[in-house]
């Protein structure tokens, strides 16, 4: 049977074309590698390398079993990555879902912190509405999902992770342009911009403007969308904290925003 070593050995001096170079790449003395090789051709009852003076050349039956070889020493190479991997807490696949309202606006962040801590840790990111991560959660699709929940969902363990402050955008054209704060009964007077059901923030907003059904609002496919709306004047929405600091970032200035009192 060839071994991990045979396959070493062999694609070493193939690689190297030379015993000598071969045999120090591999830690070991030149009549111990040469040796070795000469068991393994006798063990197979074929020849696997012509020895010239100068140099090392395949025969027929060497070309016919190198990639094999090569094969598998990268395979055994895997198994030890594999192996590595589960010893580390932070190693190997995640898979990542996440709500679509915070995946542009958190990924830039959490990123950074993933590949810089955790460089042996692959993340696979979804980005899918609250009710469709659930369900890939309970299903074994996904290992965990960034979301707002309201309450807690059974069969899932849950942490809070972080809180963030709701903002009203206005259009600079808005006659509420200078304004500090407003209520929440002053935002139900107003033509709101919303993100299709199914999004946790469309959920919010329409808690808190008692907002029942679809009546009188625009339904938007991205906050993207939406932010561009009340730039040109169409409504007002309201901006979770992270948002509004990467549209910030971004120099967005053709929006003020207002603080939410209650």
């Amino acid at each position: 049977m060839i071994t991990l070593r045979d396959a070493q050995y062999v694609v070493a001096v193939v690689d190297c074309g030379h015993f000598g170079r071969a045999a120090e790449q591999c830690f070991v003395s030149q009549p111990t590698l040469s040796g070795q090789i000469r068991k393994l051709e006798q063990q197979l009852g074929v020849q696997l390398l012509e020895r010239h003076q100068k140099r090392v050349l395949l025969t027929q039956a060497g070309e016919a079993l190198l990639p094999t070889l090569r094969q598998m020493l990268l395979l055994a190479a895997e198994v030890d990555q594999l192996a590595a991997n589960q010893q580390d807490g932070f190693a190997g696949r995640l898979r990542v879902g996440i709500i679509p309202s915070l995946a542009a606006y958190i990924m830039p962040y959490l990123s950074q912190l993933v590949t810089s801590q955790y460089v042996n840790l692959a993340v696979e990111l979804v980005e899918l509405q609250t009710s469709f991560l659930l369900e890939s959660m309970h299903q074994g699709k996904i290992d965990v999902a960034i979301l707002a929940l309201p309450e807690a969902v059974t069969g899932l363990r849950s942490y809070a992770v972080w809180q963030e402050q709701l903002s009203l955008a206005v259009g600079l054209q808005h006659e509420w342009v200078g304004k500090q704060s407003v209520s929440s009964q002053q935002l139900a007077q107003q033509p709101l911009l919303l993100l299709e059901d199914g999004h946790c923030l469309a959920d919010q907003t329409q808690r808190l403007c008692q907002i029942h059904g679809k009546q009188g609002a625009y339904r938007g496919t991205s906050l993207e969308t939406l932010r561009h709306m009340v730039a040109m004047g169409a409504g007002v929405t309201l901006v979770p904290a992270l948002t509004r600091l990467q549209w910030l970032k971004q120099g967005e200035d053709r929006l003020h925003f207002i603080s939410i009192e209650d």
